[in-house]
């Protein structure tokens, strides 16, 4: 390299290093004039909101229970609140008919089989004879059953006709209290003709005043009853007189009670009496039929033993049918839960329950997620005649 180039060369290095010594200078010059920015760490997390609201919880898979038939609340086994396990017994309803009729129904079945094995065994005629005889024991017992009801039925009525006769006797006696209150009131007698009146019973809930108060009020009075001009503030009669009309409208309603419950005495009376004739003649039907069976009993065919056996089959449905409503008075959870209300006491008398308890929303129904997610669309609905698609 010659003299020149390297003195080029040394010439070159030396402006790019002042260049270089100038922008660093720049650069510490404007960094010294600039505010630091602030810093953050930056983290992770789920961000969420809430919505605070007052109202009623409601479970989703809240169901009503009731009875499949009518009648009176015998044994509660829960309370509000109790935690219950599918199966588990709720409540009984009192079930000495549903047992009635389950016997009833079972001697029919024995009656029948029996009359069914005589056939198939070549011993007809004893088994029409047992057949009549069984029939002829329901006859007497329905007849016992019909004479004990009428009996208990004439007994309330007894019951009611004295105590209508007492009550009609203690508004009579009422009413002369009255009128010779009022008779002594209007006369101005200062004799007393009837206790005083913190001694007569108080009716309760009577806006009448009575006792002390009654005679201080009276004390003030100056004219009687019939503006006679008589002073009544001493007449102990004067005072009674609202007290026995009080007692007059006590005596009248529960004349009014009276009558009412002998009505419904007489009422129930009549009824029982006609559903005793029909079961009466229903029984007697069955001894006419067992004794004409009896009687054709040497002139049975091989066709009597299909009959007989389709007459079995009828009455084992009519016991399993007997069966079930002795387990229907027992009601049970149908799955396990929580007991919400009780709608009913021990000796109450409910209805049937009636319809389907869907589970509410739906059965269909979905829970929207949390907030930021998407809620479940509901599946179109089930169109008429459809059954409805699996989830």
């Amino acid at each position: 390299m010659s003299a020149r180039t390297a003195a080029k060369t040394t010439r070159a290095r030396a402006l790019r290093a002042a260049g270089l010594a100038g922008l660093l200078a720049l650069a510490a010059a404007c960094t010294g004039d600039t505010t630091t920015a602030p810093t953050a760490v930056v983290d992770r997390g789920t961000v969420s909101t809430a919505v605070s609201a007052s109202g009623t919880l409601v479970s989703i898979t809240q169901q009503n229970l009731g009875f499949a038939d009518r009648g009176q609340i015998a044994e509660l086994f829960v309370k509000v609140g109790d935690a219950v396990q599918a199966g588990q017994p709720l409540a009984r309803l009192d079930d000495a008919a549903a047992r009635s009729r389950l016997a009833s129904a079972q001697a029919q079945l024995d009656q029948q089989q029996a009359s069914l094995g005589k056939l198939t065994g070549g011993n007809s005629v004893e088994a029409a004879q047992a057949a009549l005889d069984s029939a002829r024991e329901i006859l007497d017992a329905t007849r016992g059953q019909v004479a004990a009801t009428d009996a208990a039925d004439a007994s309330a009525i007894d019951r009611a006709r004295v105590q209508l006769a007492f009550d009609e006797k203690q508004l009579e006696l009422a009413k002369r209290q009255l009128e010779k209150d009022q008779k002594a009131c209007r006369s101005g007698s200062t004799t007393p003709t009837t206790p005083a009146p913190t001694a007569r019973p108080a009716t309760e809930g009577s806006s009448e005043g009575t006792g002390l108060l009654t005679g201080l009020s009276n004390a003030n009075t100056n004219s009687s009853p019939t503006g006679a001009g008589t002073s009544t503030g001493t007449n102990p009669a004067c005072t009674a007189i609202p007290t026995d009309k009080q007692a007059v409208q006590t005596a009248k309603g529960a004349v009014i009670q009276s009558r009412t419950a002998l009505d419904a005495a007489e009422h129930q009376r009549d009824t029982d009496r006609a559903a005793g004739r029909v079961n009466i003649a229903n029984a007697e039907s069955a001894v006419s039929d067992a004794q004409s069976r009896l009687d054709s009993a040497g002139n049975d065919a091989p066709a009597d033993i299909d009959v007989q056996e389709a007459v079995v089959r009828d009455a084992e449905n009519s016991v399993a049918d007997a069966r079930r409503a002795v387990e229907d008075t027992v009601l049970r959870a149908p799955v396990a839960g929580t007991v919400s209300a009780i709608n009913g006491a021990v000796g109450d008398f409910v209805a049937a329950a009636g319809g389907a308890t869907p589970l509410a929303p739906g059965t269909d129904a979905r829970i929207p997620v949390a907030a930021g997610g998407r809620p479940t669309p509901l599946p179109p609905p089930t169109p008429p005649g459809t059954a409805p698609s699996s989830p």
